[in-house]
Order: C-alpha cells, then structure tokens, then sequence
C-alpha cells in the first residue's frame, strides 16, 4: 500500500493523489482517513493517478463512488489518470466507467478542470413509454448510436413488467439503464428490485415520504447504483429539492409531466430555478426538443430526456443524431 498526496495545477488548486499496490479492503482501511481529510480540508478538485495500482476491489470501487458523491456535493470535479489494463476491465466490468472522467495524461486532467469539457458529461437519455416489447427494442437499437441512457418507463414498466428492464440491460449492456419506478413507498425494497432487473438508476417520486426517499437511496448505496428523486408533481419544486438535499439522493430529476405542460408549466424555468440551489446533479425531463435543448445547454444538466421529439419522429435515429451532435457542440 502506498499512498502520496501532491497539490497542483496553476494556482495549486488541484490535489492530486498516487496510489500505488492493490486497492483492496485494508488499502482502503489505510488511506480512507486521509483522502476524507483531503475533502474535508476543503479540496474538491481531485486527481486520483491509478498508474501504480495493479488492482481494485469492491471496497476500493465503493471509495471511488464516496469520493465522486463528496466532491460533487461542494460542486467539484474527480479525475482518474493513467489506469492500468486490469483495473479499467474492473471498472468496466461494474459499470462504472461513464460516471468518472478519465484520462491517460495528468496534464489533460488538469487542463480539463473548469472547462467546459471538464464538466459533467451531458448525456442523452432515451425515454420509451409506450409500445411493445419489439418496438421499443427496435427503437433503442435504432439510435442507440446516439444515445447515453435508455430509460424504461413508468407506463412501459407497467405494461410490460420488469422483464423489459432486464431485456433491456442484456440487450445493451454499455448503456446506462434507467428503470422510472416513480417510487412512493417501500422504497429500499422496490429500489432493490429494480436494480436485481438490471438498472442502473431507479426512480422515486419527491413527494414520498422522506423515509421512502431515504429507502430508495440505501438500496442504490447497497447495489453500487444511482437513486433519481422526480419532481415530477411537486408544487413548490425549489423548497422540496432543499429538503431532498441530505437525504442522499444521488440527482434530482426537474420533470414537468405531461399534464403540467398542458397548463403551461416551462420545464427550462423551473430548471434554471432548481440550478440555483443545489450542486446535485440534475436531469431535466418534459417536452424536450432541439430549440429547448438549445436553451438547456449553458445549464449543463448532467441527463436530457427526450421522449417524443424522439419516438415520434418519422427518423428516429436522425434526430437522436442531431440532438446528440447538438449537445457535443457540432451543430450550431
């Protein structure tokens, strides 16, 4: 086990940490202190540089995961450099890859810091609710070139069952796979049957009870996934997102559903509002198109879902294309 902790970057505003041996149970036993010290010194740009460590456990995955939560919570950035062979199959292995940034170069990881591309990767979500089984395939399949994250949802969950999760997850197992559960009660056990489906994120609705919320958040803590709290139906979005905050959700999804839309409710405004109070990551969902992703780009949510712009589209895949290439800066 070795361990070395280094400040760089210009104004020395980057700690960046060697680790060296096997990143098993007592390695972490041994260098968990420190690290937390270093977050707690108020140092939320980190570099951890894996160049020297030839392997990692499941105790060593779940530090990185803390690490990522603690520096996102106080709105900083995690970056892994110089990743053995070994060690990337096991991030692979766990689906863990696409929720770190990682670099081959130290200096790309400290250049990348307060950039734009050095921020949270925006990712496209594809949301599919209605439909049979063969037609939602055939939908993900068609533009999964494009698309980041396929979301099983609430009415798709409904009526075709669990099953069309872990179809899912088989069929594409190196996208992110988001069950919309929309939880209000029971929320670790629902969570938990979610994740054994194959999700990588589940849903659990801002307006359960806190215990719920908490339930939901256990669960995805347990299985090494994500648990999304959806403001889908909250009144007073702000306050509840204020509430949510210490509960240990891991994004926050600013939904304005269907019915909400039709009142006149703007998605983008209530997002810009939510922005503002929290350093959660944030999904935005709800009437997205090309001229509202346009609008949503300097905001930087880490998920857009786009449903019907999608699903509806007489070419499907062209438009994830677009919207894709739109959120990577190569369209206009």
């Amino acid at each position: 086990m070795d361990l070395k902790v280094r400040k760089t970057g210009q104004e020395e505003d980057i700690v960046s940490i060697d680790l060296a041996g096997r990143m098993d149970y007592h390695f972490v036993l041994g260098i968990e202190k420190e690290i937390h010290e270093v977050i707690d010194n108020s140092h939320y740009k980190i570099i951890l540089n894996m160049a020297g460590l030839e392997y990692i456990s499941s105790s060593g995955l779940s530090l990185l995961l803390t690490i990522l939560k603690e520096v996102q919570k106080n709105n900083g950035e995690l970056k892994l450099v110089k990743m053995q062979a070994g060690v990337m199959k096991i991030l692979e292995v766990a689906e863990l890859c696409d929720l770190f940034d990682i670099f081959d170069d130290e200096n790309a990881a400290i250049e990348s810091f307060n950039s734009k591309k050095g921020r949270m990767k925006m990712k496209l979500q594809l949301a599919l609710d209605i439909g049979s089984e063969k037609e939602v395939l055939h939908l993900a399949e068609e533009t999964s070139e494009y698309i980041d994250c396929i979301e099983c949802g609430t009415p798709l969950i409904k009526n075709l069952g669990m099953q069309i999760v872990t179809k899912m997850r088989h069929k594409f197992p190196d996208k992110l796979i988001f069950a919309d559960l929309k939880i209000m009660d029971v929320g670790e056990y629902e969570a938990g049957c979610g994740f054994d489906a194959g999700a990588n994120i589940v849903s659990v609705c801002a307006g359960a009870d806190d215990s719920t919320i908490i339930g939901t958040c256990k669960a995805a803590k347990k299985y090494q996934k994500k648990a999304l709290v959806d403001l889908i139906g909250v009144k007073d979005k702000v306050a509840r997102v204020k509430e949510i905050e210490p509960l240990g959700a891991d994004i926050i999804c600013v939904h304005v559903g269907i019915d909400e839309q039709m009142q006149g409710k703007d998605p983008l405004e209530i997002f810009k509002a939510v922005s503002n109070i929290t350093n959660l990551p944030l999904e935005v969902a709800g009437g997205i198109n090309l001229e509202r992703l346009t609008q949503l780009l300097p905001f930087s949510p880490e998920f857009v879902v786009v449903g019907g712009a999608i699903t509806h589209a007489s070419n499907p895949r062209e438009i994830a294309k677009m919207l894709k290439e739109k959120m990577e800066g190569k369209l206009p």
